[in-house]
C-alpha cells in the first residue's frame, strides 16, 4: 500500500488550498495527509480548527525550515497586498513595491524548499504580481521565478479565471506550479480544462431565503447620493451631473433621467432611488437568460472625484457571472427576493466552497475570510494535474 502523499499548508487562510488538495487526491484515488499548517491570522485560524479539527501554527517566520515536517507538497498563498492593483504600491507608488515586510513572504518559502526539498510545489497570488517592479526598476516577478529556479524547481506560471473552472465568478489570479528539478518531466502546460467548463450564472449560488440585512433597502436606509466636489448632500444630483459634464463622462438617458428628477424633486437623492433612476433608464444591457460575464444593469456614476464607479455603485444581473470577490466589497445583485448584496455562503459558493464548510459567525469576518481565500476548483484542478502522472 503506498503512503499517503503528505503536504504543508501554508498562509492557509481558511483552508482553501488544503480542501483543493484534499480534492484532487480523491479524484485521483490518492491518500493524502496534511503534516503541518499555518496561518498568522487568529480568526482564520479558528474557522481552519472548526473545520479541519486543528488549529494551524501561528506565523511562517518563527518556524525554521529544517523543522518543517518532510512533505511532498508545499502549498501556500502569501499575502498579496503588497502587489494588488488595490494596495498602495501598485496604485500610489507607480507600480513600485516599497517598504512593506509582506512582499519577502516568498522568502519563507523558498527556505523551506531548500530544506526539505519537497516534490512540487503550488503558490497563488494577485495578477499584478507579474508586473509590479523592484525598486531598482526591474521586475519583481521575474526575480522571483529566477530565485525559485534556484531552489531547484522547474516552475511553469499561469494566470488563471476562476470561471473557466466551473464557478460563476471572474478571478485572475497568478499561480506557480513547481516541479522539483529530477521530476521535470512531469511538468505539464496549463490552461481552461478543455471542456471550457460552464459556470452558469450567480443564480445558481443564490440561496432560496436570505436575511433582510442584506437588502439594499435596508443597508442604503440612510444613505444620500452624495454629489458635487465636495461630496455634499445638498448637492445631490446637481453635482452628479456638474461632475458628469466636468469629467466628460457621456451617459445621456441616465443623466436625461435625473435632470427630469431634478425638476420635479429638487437635487437630494437616496443612493437607493438614484440605483433605481438608472435601471429604470435603461442604459445598461439586461439579459434574460445566462451570460458568461459580468453584467452591470444600473450604474451611479458621477457620485465620486473621479466620477468613476466604484463596485458599490453597481448592481448587476444574476444572469451573468460575479466580479472579484474581494475582502473590502460585497457586489449586489437583482436576487429574486429583491436587491441586495450577496450573503457570505453564496460568496463562499462562489469560491467552490462546500455548503458543510462552517463559515464565522460574524458576517463581516466570513466576508474578509472568503475574499482572501483561493478558489478551491482551480486549485483543485492544477493539482490533478500536476500529481496524475506522479504516480
Amino acid at each position: 500500500m503506498k503512503r499517503p502523499l503528505d503536504f504543508v499548508d501554508t498562509f492557509a487562510g481558511i483552508g482553501g488550498f488544503r480542501l483543493g488538495m484534499q480534492a484532487a487526491c480523491a479524484k485521483l484515488g490518492i491518500a493524502c495527509r496534511c503534516v503541518a499548517s499555518i496561518e498568522i491570522n487568529p480568526e482564520a485560524r479558528r474557522t481552519y480548527g472548526d473545520n479541519f479539527g486543528e488549529e494551524p501554527s501561528e506565523d511562517v517566520t518563527k518556524i525554521r525550515p529544517e523543522d518543517y515536517p518532510d512533505h511532498d507538497v508545499l502549498l501556500g498563498g502569501p499575502p498579496c497586498q503588497p502587489f494588488s492593483r488595490n494596495g498602495k504600491f501598485y496604485n500610489h507608488n507607480n507600480m513600485t513595491l516599497g517598504e512593506d515586510d509582506r512582499q519577502n513572504m516568498f522568502l519563507y518559502l523558498m527556505a523551506v524548499l531548500s530544506a526539505k526539498k519537497p516534490k512540487f510545489f503550488l503558490f497563488e497570488n494577485v495578477k499584478e504580481i507579474t508586473t509590479i517592479r523592484n525598486r531598482d526598476g526591474s521586475g519583481f516577478f521575474e526575480t522571483l521565478l529566477s530565485n525559485l529556479r534556484g531552489c531547484g524547481y522547474h516552475v511553469v506560471p499561469m494566470l488563471l479565471n476562476s470561471a473557466d473552472f466551473g464557478v460563476p465568478q471572474q478571478r485572475n489570479r497568478t499561480f506557480l506550479a513547481g516541479f522539483r528539478d529530477d521530476l521535470s518531466h512531469l511538468a505539464v502546460i496549463f490552461g481552461p480544462p478543455q471542456d471550457n467548463s460552464d459556470p452558469g450564472p450567480v443564480a445558481d449560488v443564490l440561496l432560496d431565503v436570505v436575511d433582510g440585512k442584506y437588502l439594499l433597502s435596508n443597508l442604503w436606509k440612510n444613505r444620500m447620493l452624495n454629489g458635487g466636489q465636495d461630496g455634499r448632500e445638498e448637492d445631490g444630483i446637481r453635482g452628479v451631473l456638474d461632475r458628469l459634464g466636468e469629467k466628460g463622462i457621456k451617459k445621456p438617458k441616465f443623466a436625461a433621467a435625473l435632470e427630469r428628477r431634478l425638476e420635479t424633486h429638487g437635487k437630494r437623492l437616496s443612493r437607493l432611488e438614484a440605483l433605481r433612476i438608472a435601471h429604470d433608464c435603461g442604459q445598461w444591457e439586461s439579459p434574460k437568460e445566462p451570460v458568461k460575464k459580468i453584467v452591470p444593469v444600473a450604474i451611479i456614476y458621477g457620485d465620486t472625484p473621479s466620477g468613476l464607479p466604484r463596485q458599490q455603485d453597481k448592481l448587476y444581473s444574476k444572469f451573468g457571472i460575479s466580479p472579484t470577490i474581494a475582502t473590502f466589497s460585497i457586489p449586489p445583485f437583482d436576487a429574486d427576493g429583491g436587491w441586495r448584496i450577496l450573503a457570505p455562503r453564496e460568496c463562499a459558493r462562489l469560491q467552490g466552497f462546500p455548503d458543510s464548510f462552517r463559515l464565522h459567525r460574524n458576517d463581516q469576518v466570513a466576508y474578509k475570510q472568503v475574499g482572501n481565500a483561493v478558489t478551491v476548483d482551480v486549485v483543485a484542478a492544477i493539482l490533478t494535474k500536476m500529481l496524475e502522472k506522479a504516480g
